[in-house]
């Protein structure tokens, strides 16, 4: 998951460069890749909102545990009941960071002097 927020991350970068280079040499596209950008963090959010989180994963394991009887969770399946135990200790470390891959908005700063367009990008 660390991997995939991260390939996100340096895509919406090269977007935002795309776009910055659209700024300072043809204003006329500023509009097509602002559409595309917003179009790809669509995208990216609906996958990354695809994936279960540890807190979903841990619940599931939990009811699955309540489910067995006492045979099953106590001489048959004794380590599953362990590691689903273990589970409740492990924190879901994308919790905060999904949304925080795709919400970072960076500011634009313009101004025109004699020989062009300038800008400056915030983050």
């Amino acid at each position: 998951m660390q991997l995939l927020v991260g390939l996100i991350a340096a895509q919406s970068r090269i977007h935002e460069a795309y776009l910055y280079y659209a700024l300072q040499e043809n204003p006329n596209d500023v509009s097509r890749r602002m559409e595309d950008s917003q179009l790809r963090n669509e995208e990216f959010q609906a996958v990354i909102s695809g994936f279960p989180s540890i807190t979903e994963l841990r619940r599931y394991a939990e009811q699955c545990l309540e489910e067995m009887n006492w045979l099953e969770k106590n001489i048959f399946n004794r380590g599953i009941t362990q590691q689903v135990q273990q589970l409740g200790t492990i924190q879901d470390p994308f919790v905060s960071q999904q949304n925080s891959a795709l919400a970072v908005i960076p500011s634009y700063c313009f101004w025109q002097d004699e020989d062009r367009l300038n800008i400056r990008i915030n983050r």
